[in-house]
């Protein structure tokens, strides 16, 4: 394989030393502070988990109307925006693909017990008793 005779040399001219600091020493600032520096305002998550939780679901009772004045509106925060104009979007298109993923995200998605051909559960869910729990932490420790 033919490569660089002087790899070597070269990489000791170019190792980092107190003589030879690079060019742009320090850490890179991070993307918030560029943003907050460029927006000139302190960027603040100011809703909890639920709180946005509760907004969704308000947001999917509201009438058509309602959702469209707030999507055009320019003080809507874009998150909002985004889920409105996809429900407005999928509701116009005769689709629940939207309502979907948000009920999912907002209520958890449905089990969907695995079934074998003659339509049977193959794993049907079941709690093990203090017993078989018991019996089982000995096997495996037996194995293991």
């Amino acid at each position: 394989m033919a490569g660089r005779k002087d790899i070597c040399e070269l990489g000791k001219r170019t190792r980092f030393s107190s003589t030879n600091p690079p060019k742009n020493p320090g850490r890179k600032p991070s993307l918030y502070n560029h943003i907050k520096k460029l927006l000139g305002t302190e960027a603040k998550a100011e809703l909890s988990k639920e709180d946005y939780f509760k907004l969704i679901q308000f947001l999917l009772e509201q009438p058509l109307d309602n959702l469209k004045k707030l999507a055009d509106s320019k003080n809507t925060p874009i998150w909002i925006v985004g889920v409105v104009r996809a429900v407005v979007k999928d509701a116009n298109a005769g689709r629940t693909t939207t309502l979907d993923s948000l009920f999912d995200r907002l209520f958890g998605k449905a089990s969907q017990p695995l079934t074998g051909k003659d339509g049977e559960t193959l794993f049907p869910p079941r709690t093990l008793t203090p017993q078989e729990a018991k019996e089982y932490g000995i096997k495996l420790e037996e194995e293991y």
